[in-house]
């Protein structure tokens, strides 16, 4: 404990012994800061519990290595925390490891007044039931970025631990990682939130996907943009009838959403995806975004997406399709403006025995589609198409375009169902609720406009 400044080589209190835990560190300035980037932290054990290390300071804080890790068999790692009550930190120098060989992780806690930059955080564990530690940055009055490493709080036998980031500025990240390989292992959740910035996480991948239990739910909110890359919350390899992917939300109260950087993925290969939501103020662009339920008991998951201004689908496919016997999810789009462009697909059909999910979409102005398709079809399952219904003042088909709610089977077509104020036009494309090959009943298409134009080149 110090007055002042506190400046630190290595500092270790390590056990190397059989069933030893390692001792704990702590640094205290009351009004000074603390550096420790000219050497390690180091409280780690080769067979017991790592020890707390604690480094507390009224100004800034800058580290280099700090290891609080466990090799012992079933033994915890120590706790990591830094407080800074009115500096910034830094730990760009070093990576912050508190992961666990065979045990449980302990967490890492920074906390600080103004801004927080690091490298790697490692909280995870490769125990056989060993969970990993959560890991949390609070900036309450500075921005946060990650963008020099990767964030991990992985389990390969356990829970995947909970990664939480807050501040008042923008929020940089590269690898956020919360996933699980572990058997019946769920994810952790991953959080973001920008009171009064943006959020970009477009430099990697957040990932709380699990190969054998749930995944875990990704919710970023910004008052400013959001930018990402991509985000993982599915369960692709498991075979359980009750592992679902986890739910995505994106929200933005002030500021646009921009995915194209990457895929939204909550699908589950036997069970059911997770929902996805993204709410914009300003415009919504995406590439695929995929909610999608596998066999067994497989469904899809809702998707919706929500702006005041417009919703751009270039080249994308949104998806909540189900080859199991839940229905597929839900496809709703409400905007200002919506266009599908360049092979863009909306799709919620069915190959299982579940039901097609339904399409809605209600733009206030305009909904365009320029070679591009929305569909809720059955493809030899044994449930029904969905409805799809779309509400505008006015509506464009455009080179190959097509609305189609069709069955192959013995199962119903969907109803189609259009409501626009002014103009319908579809140039050398189709709306469609036909039987392709089986018995099953054709759709209703109800069209209401004020002027309907046909053509076709």
């Amino acid at each position: 404990m110090a007055k002042n400044n506190i400046a630190t080589g290595n500092l270790d209190s390590s056990s190397f012994s059989l069933t030893e835990d390692g001792g704990a560190i702590s640094l205290i300035s009351r009004n000074g800061s603390i550096d420790s980037t000219a050497g390690t932290l180091d409280s780690s054990s080769f067979d017991g519990n790592g020890g707390a290390i604690v480094l507390e300071s009224n100004g800034s804080i800058a580290t280099a290595n700090i290891n609080a890790s466990s090799d012992g068999i079933l033994e915890n790692s120590g706790v990591i925390n830094l407080i800074s009550r009115n500096g910034a930190i830094d730990t760009t120098a070093g990576t912050l490891n508190s992961s666990s060989s065979n045990g449980q992780g302990g967490a890492i806690v920074l906390e600080s007044d103004n801004s927080i930059t690091t490298a790697n955080i490692n909280a995870s564990s490769d125990g056989i039931f060993g969970d990993s530690g959560k890991i949390s940055l609070i900036s309450r009055n500075g921005a946060i970025n990650t963008t020099a490493g990767t964030l991990d709080s992985s389990s390969s036998g356990g829970q995947g631990g909970a990664i939480a980031l807050e501040s008042n500025g923008r929020i940089a990240t590269a690898i956020v990682n919360a996933s699980s390989d572990g058997i019946l292992g769920d994810s952790g959740r991953i959080s973001l939130i920008s009171r009064n910035s943006s959020i970009d996480s477009t430099a990697g991948t957040l990932d709380s996907s699990s190969s054998d239990g749930k995944g875990g739910a990704i919710a970023l909110d910004a008052r400013s943009n959001i930018a990402t890359g991509n985000i993982a919350t599915g369960s692709p390899d498991s075979f359980s009838f009750s592992e679902d992917g986890g739910n995505i939300s994106l929200i933005s109260r002030n500021g646009a959403i921009d995915t194209t950087a990457g895929t939204l993925d909550s699908s589950s290969d036997s069970s059911k995806g997770g929902a996805i939501t993204l709410d914009a103020q300003g415009n919504i662009a995406t590439r695929n975004i995929n909610s999608s339920g596998g066999l067994l008991s497989g469904g899809g998951g809702n998707i919706a997406l929500t702006s005041e201004a417009a919703v751009f689908l270039a080249g994308s496919r949104l998806s909540s399709t189900t080859n199991g016997s839940r229905d597929s999810g839900d496809i709703q789009i409400d905007a200002k403006a919506v266009f599908l462009s360049n092979g863009a697909q909306i799709d919620t059909s069915t190959s299982g025995r579940g039901n097609a999910g339904n399409i809605s979409m209600q733009a206030d102005e305009m909904v365009s589609l320029s070679n591009s398709k929305i569909s809720s079809e059955v493809f030899l399952g044994e449930g029904n198409s969905g409805n799809i219904k779309i509400e505008a003042s006015s509506l464009s088909l455009t080179d190959g375009a097509e609305i189609n709610a069709g069955t192959d089977g013995l199962s119903k077509a969907g109803n189609i169902f259009v409501k626009v104020k002014h103009l319908v036009s579809l140039s050398n494309s189709q709306i469609s609720s036909e039987v392709f090959l089986g018995e099953g009943d054709g759709g209703i298409i109800d069209i209401e406009t004020g002027s309907l134009f046909l053509t076709k080149v």
